[in-house]
């Protein structure tokens, strides 16, 4: 199941979560791009030897507007690939995860992820999460 994330421009957020860059500094930046356009290409993309196991399930290449979307290492059942596509038709908005959302995510998880949790666990957890993010805020 996709949950939309919607926004105020009357359309879905697609947050990336994941990137692939070239330091300005390196050394053989020729090279790199040759690496990253060869590892990121739609034939390596659906390569389960290399995403199969790493990105199961998840949509990887998108091809031409209007196509069907790819999936690494699997081929999940047609009413996700529809809801997927109606999804990407949706999005209208794109944002980099920064390293405060991702600290807020790692350290929610296991309040968010255990069967046992009490109110006081998740106010406990979430007055220590925005402690440390406003620290990570005022370092920036």
């Amino acid at each position: 199941m996709l949950v939309p994330v919607y926004n105020q421009n009357d359309g879905v957020t697609a947050y990336v979560t994941t990137f692939a860059a070239i330091n300005r500094n390196a050394n053989y930046p020729d090279y790199a791009f040759a690496v990253l356009d060869k590892l990121l290409s739609k034939g390596e993309m659906n390569e389960p030897r290399i995403y199969g196991r790493l990105l199961s399930g998840v949509p990887v290449y998108t091809g031409a507007a209007g196509g069907e979307p790819a999936f690494a290492g699997s081929n999940p059942h047609q009413h996700l690939r529809d809801q997927y596509k109606e999804l990407l038709e949706m999005v209208n908005q794109v944002r980099f995860l920064t390293s405060v959302d991702q600290e807020m995510a790692r350290s929610l998880a296991p309040v968010r992820d255990a069967r046992d949790s009490t109110r006081e666990d998740v106010e406990e957890t979430v007055d220590r999460v925005y402690t440390t993010m406003k620290m990570m805020v005022a370092e920036s």
